[in-house]
């Protein structure tokens, strides 16, 4: 077999370390002669011009003819180990050997802000790119100062295990780390990657560390890389990963995919994702670098987001980094411009937004997959205001339906339905129908509401984050988060939107009804639960209280069915606003004898008591059968009853209307009216008969 040398100079002394290294590579030199060459003819077999999926073994726009060769630089201790060649070939590709492997020593910075805790699910971590690549299998060296023992040295991106998965495209660890102590530091990652140095605690200034043996990554770095040199950077590179690199984002991408599918101008893109992280994630979560409040500082890190082989689970997962397949789909989304300002970056932002989620303190089990995607939202609104055409809404074909069958569900009248319920016939467990009560609220509710001076309802989203980084301890269920949900809501628009969560069978508990009724906030009727947020159409209605529409007959001593000649006769018309209808008590067909009562719900529709200062009162039309006084009671459970003050009330002969003003205000869901025998008729008959009944404020 062929062994190349470059550079090759003996040294007069060998430490221990390069001592037992260059022994170990002689020894299985010696012995292993046979199993290089059958190695090598492997390699030659399988490299004949063939690019892999996920990597090269001969790079195309290279003339590389010693990618088999093993090669020493400086002396036989850095010989390359290839016991991990063709898997490395595989993924994540070899270098060619025209890469210059190169010594320098640079100034890195590794200070960072230790962020407080925000509550969110992933934050992301001090971990410093060096701009430096380790070729698979070479030694490479690292010196760091005197006196500086908490660094970590970590070789490729990837760090995802995959052995659970069959027939993976790469093996399962490829990653490695190494603890750094003062001096020069050898290590070696038999597959090669991108090289980071990963601090314990923050450095006020720079560390000047050397690094040798390594290749320089086409890396580009936003405000410090010129974007044309970049480029020319690129061309001539074959190194097989590189990374993208801003103040928020970093990417690590396939190298062949960015010059396959060129960056039109990678300072533009990478300053859009900055904006995107600053303004859709911690912007809308109310994090700030410099905040008045240390707890909504902003994490002065980056995400990083890596492209891979395989991964551990799904197409792409978050964490940190966030792990996706480096597929076209996934470097298109990253690389180019118009995908991020046309909304077409669900994938990615869905990722980044479960890294937000604040799972223990308001976004409760059945929201697992719903919550990490109103950020897309949150970017399709922030482009259609910055004038980027049909930004609106968030692109992703399940939507439109999947609202649809929301609103089918909101609207619906079944007592029992339950907002988490994953069996619902009409929802089922579809995290898409599940974002339309919360974009309702953020859509639907404008600026000049003017209920608390808060701006439009896009800023509940940063009062829930707030709020949350600010509670004294967590939700312990999913019924505390419905909770905290609604009280947040109601705090920020001052108004009581339990009728809003009853639409959408979202449960609350008394204790959270009772401490919001205590705030004094008028109930939020408008029908904000009809509005479509994807077409922007309905919600607009509002539900008078006041109104007969919103009461119902819940119970009566009889009625007359069919002799009066329907509607009259019957008990709903007493409330159906007609003062030439009229209820009356049953005269065909049975006794109808006194005492009478008709029960009316005056929360049929809001399930609340109504607050109320008087009455009025309509005898039948022509007074047959009128009553010369009755019994007015009120409750707000249909079962203990208290008469209100005057009761019973005279009635004057009169046709229409009779009011009746009560010396102060009565809060009641039920009202009953009865005659309790034949003296409180006129005519002293068994009869009674009414025509319109209802309170006003």
């Amino acid at each position: 077999m062929a062994i190349k040398f470059l550079g090759y100079k003996q040294k007069t002394a060998l430490s221990s370390v390069e001592k037992k290294e260059r022994n170990r590579f002689m020894k299985n030199l010696q012995s292993g002669r046979m199993f290089f060459a059958a190695l090598l003819m492997i390699f030659l077999i399988i490299s004949c011009g063939k690019k892999s999926d996920f990597g090269y073994i001969v790079d195309p726009t290279k003339n590389d003819k010693g990618v088999d060769s093993i090669v020493f630089k400086g002396d036989s201790s850095q010989a390359i180990d290839k016991s991990k060649y063709l898997q490395a070939s595989i993924f994540p590709g070899l270098i060619c050997l025209e890469e210059p492997r190169v010594t320098k020593t640079i100034d890195l910075d590794l200070f960072y802000v230790k962020s407080e805790d925000l509550r969110i699910s992933v934050l992301p971590r001090p971990m410093f790119s060096t701009g430096f690549y380790a070729a698979p299998g070479e030694l490479i060296a690292i010196t760091v100062p005197d006196g500086v023992y908490d660094l970590t040295l970590q070789i490729g991106a990837w760090t995802d295990n995959v052995a659970h998965i069959q027939n993976a495209k790469r093996d399962p660890v490829i990653y490695t780390q190494t603890k750094l102590i003062p001096g020069k530091n050898f290590t070696r990652n038999l597959y090669g990657g991108t090289i980071y140095i990963i601090p314990s605690s923050p450095k006020t200034t720079p560390l000047k560390m050397t690094f040798e043996n390594v290749v320089e990554s086409p890396d580009f770095v936003l405000g410090k890389t010129n974007a044309a040199e970049w480029k020319q950077k690129l061309a001539k590179s074959c190194v097989p990963y590189l990374e993208l690199r801003s103040k928020y984002t970093i990417f690590t991408i396939r190298r062949d995919y960015a010059i396959k599918y060129p960056v039109a101008d990678p300072d533009e893109l990478m300053t859009e994702w900055d904006k995107g992280i600053k303004d859709d994630f911690y912007g809308w979560a109310g994090l700030e670098e410099n905040p008045a409040n240390p707890a909504d500082r902003s994490p002065l890190l980056p995400y990083r987001v890596v492209l891979d082989a395989e991964i551990s689970v799904g197409y792409g997962h978050n964490g940190f980094p966030i792990m996706a397949i480096n597929d076209t789909y996934w470097q298109t989304t990253i690389t180019d411009v118009k995908e991020l300002r046309n909304g077409s970056v669900w994938g990615l932002y869905h990722e980044i937004g479960h890294n937000f989620q604040q799972g223990k303190y308001w976004s409760w089990s059945s929201l697992g997959e719903t919550t990490c995607n109103l950020f897309s939202f949150k970017l399709a609104k922030r482009m259609e205001t910055a004038g980027i055409p049909n930004a609106w809404p968030a692109k992703h074909p399940a939507v439109p339906g999947a609202t649809l069958k929301a609103l089918q569900f909101a609207a619906s009248s079944d007592g029992s339905k339950n907002f988490d319920n994953s069996s619902d016939p009409i929802i089922g467990n579809d995290p898409f129908a599940r974002l339309t009560p919360f974009l309702q609220m953020f859509d639907k509710i404008p600026a000049n509401w003017g209920y608390a001076g808060q701006g439009d309802g896009w800023g509940i989203m940063t009062e829930l984050y707030k709020k949350a980084r600010r509670a004294v301890r967590e939700s312990p269920n999913d019924l505390s988060k419905h909770d905290f949900v609604y009280e947040t809501v109601s705090d920020y628009t001052k108004k009581d939107w339990q009728l809003f969560f009853r639409a959408w069978g979202i449960s609350l508990s008394t204790t959270a009804l009772t401490r919001v009724a205590a705030k004094g906030y008028p109930m939020m009727l408008q029908e904000i639960w009809k509005y479509n947020p994807i077409t922007r159409t309905g919600g607009n209605t509002t539900i008078d209280p006041y109104s007969n529409t919103a009461w119902a007959i819940v119970s009566f001593s009889s009625e007359e069915k069919t002799g009066e000649g329907p509607p009259n006769g019957l008990a709903t018309a007493i409330i159906d606003g007609n003062l030439n209808t009229f209820w009356h008590s049953q005269w065909s067909g049975g006794t109808g004898t006194p005492p009478h009562q008709i029960t009316i719900d005056l929360g049929a529709v809001t399930k609340l008591p109504l607050t109320f200062s008087g009455f009025k009162y309509s005898h039948r039309n022509g007074m047959a059968r009128r009553a010369v006084r009755v019994y007015v009671d009120v409750s707000n459970n249909n079962s203990t009853w208290t008469p209100l003050t005057g009761s019973p009330f005279a009635l004057a002969a009169v046709n229409g209307y009779q009011t009746f003003n009560l010396p102060a205000p009565v809060s009641a869901r039920y009202i009953r009216i009865r005659t309790t025998s034949t003296a409180d008729v006129a005519d002293g008959t068994n009869f009674w008969a009414v025509a319109e009944f209802g309170v006003f404020q």
